[in-house]
C-alpha cells in the first residue's frame, strides 16, 4: 500500500498566498469538495506543475474552474463526463459554471467529452497525462473502471486525486468533519458509497498523501513501479460486491484489460464480471439458469463453495 504518514498534509501547511488561489462560495461555484479539499487539490497542481490533466466526472464544473484557474500556464485539461447534462440540474450543461468563472484565455486550454464513457475518449486524449482527478459515483464498480481504463495512459510519476474517499460515512448525518454538510444532507449518498476508499487502499504506490485535520475524505498518490507490477491487488479487491451493473459495452472493458494489462488480470476481469452479474440479477430476481450455473463454476474455482 505504501506509507502514508510521511505525506499528510494540515490545512494550516498549505500556503494559501502562495499557491495565489481563492475560495469561492459554493453556491457560486457548485463546487462540491470542501475548502480544505480544494487547498489540498490545488496543493497537489503547484507542486507537481502538470502539462496534460484528465477530469473524470465534471458535474455543474465547480472543480474543474479551480483546476482551470490554478493549473500551470503550458497546462491542458481534458475533462470527461459520462453526462452531457448536469446531475444537480438537468436543464445546464455538465461543467457551465467554467463559461461563467473562467476567461476565454483560459477556456481554450480546456476540452471536453460529455455524454462520454471515460474508454470511449481516452484514445484521443492520448498518452502522457501526469495528473488526474477521478471523482465519479462513488459506488463500485464505478472509480475503479476508470482507473484501470486511464492507468496504461499515465506517464511515471503521474498524481492521481481520488475524492470522497469516506463518503460513505455521511448517511450518519454530519458528524464527519472533512465532508460537505450540504451534500451529507442529499438522500442519494449511500452506505456502500466506499468504492474510492477500497481503490485508494488498494493501489500500491510509494507516495501516497491525505490530509491529517480529521478525517481525509480526499486522497492521492503517485503512479510508480509498484503501482504496475501490483495493479493484480486492484482486480482481486474488484470483485467486492457491487452495487450496479453499469450500463456500459463491458465487452469493450474485456477487450480493454486484455489488451493492457497480464493474462491472468483479463482472467479474474472475465470472472468478476460473470459474478458481479450474477449477484445484481441475483438481488433483483432475474437470476436466470445460466448466470447461476456460470457463477456456482467460479465460485468452485475459487474454493468459495464445494
Amino acid at each position: 500500500m505504501g506509507k502514508i504518514d510521511k505525506f499528510q498534509l494540515k490545512i494550516e501547511e498549505i500556503d494559501t498566498e502562495k499557491l495565489n488561489y481563492r475560495y469561492l462560495d459554493p453556491s457560486i461555484t457548485k463546487c462540491e469538495m470542501t475548502e480544505a479539499e480544494t487547498k489540498f487539490l490545488i496543493h497537489q497542481l503547484v507542486q507537481n506543475r502538470p502539462k496534460k490533466i484528465l477530469e473524470i466526472g465534471v458535474a455543474a464544473g465547480g472543480t474543474t474552474q479551480y483546476i482551470l484557474n490554478n493549473m500551470p500556464e503550458d497546462a491542458r485539461l481534458f475533462s470527461v463526463d459520462i453526462s452531457k447534462n448536469y446531475y444537480r440540474e438537468k436543464d445546464k450543461e455538465s461543467g457551465y459554471i467554467v463559461k461563467k468563472l473562467c476567461n476565454d484565455d483560459t477556456q481554450k486550454k480546456w476540452t471536453t467529452y460529455l455524454g462520454y464513457d471515460i474508454i470511449d475518449c481516452i484514445g484521443n486524449i492520448g498518452e502522457d497525462i501526469d495528473f488526474v482527478v477521478i471523482d465519479t459515483v462513488h459506488a463500485m464498480p464505478g472509480e475503479y473502471l476508470s482507473y484501470l481504463v486511464v492507468l496504461p495512459f499515465l506517464k511515471e510519476n503521474a498524481v492521481v486525486i481520488l475524492h470522497d474517499i469516506h463518503l460513505n460515512y455521511a448517511y450518519i448525518g454530519g458528524s464527519h468533519t472533512d465532508l460537505n454538510k450540504e451534500s451529507i444532507k442529499s438522500k442519494s449518498w449511500k452506505k456502500n458509497s466506499y468504492c474510492t476508499t477500497l481503490l485508494f487502499s488498494t493501489v500500491s504506490s510509494n507516495h501516497k498523501m491525505i490530509l491529517c485535520n480529521g478525517i481525509s475524505n480526499i486522497g492521492g498518490f503517485h503512479i510508480d513501479n509498484s503501482t504496475r507490477e501490483n495493479v493484480f491487488d486492484v482486480f482481486q479487491s474488484l470483485f467486492t460486491a457491487w452495487d450496479y451493473y453499469p450500463d456500459l459495452n463491458m465487452t469493450k472493458y474485456q477487450e480493454y484489460i486484455n489488451q493492457n494489462y497480464p493474462e491472468k488480470c483479463g482472467i479474474y476481469f472475465k470472472s468478476c464480471l460473470q459474478m458481479q452479474e450474477a449477484y445484481i440479477r441475483h438481488d433483483e430476481g432475474k437470476l436466470d439458469k445460466r448466470l447461476r450455473k456460470t457463477a456456482g463454476k467460479i465460485l468452485r474455482s475459487l474454493h468459495i463453495i464445494s
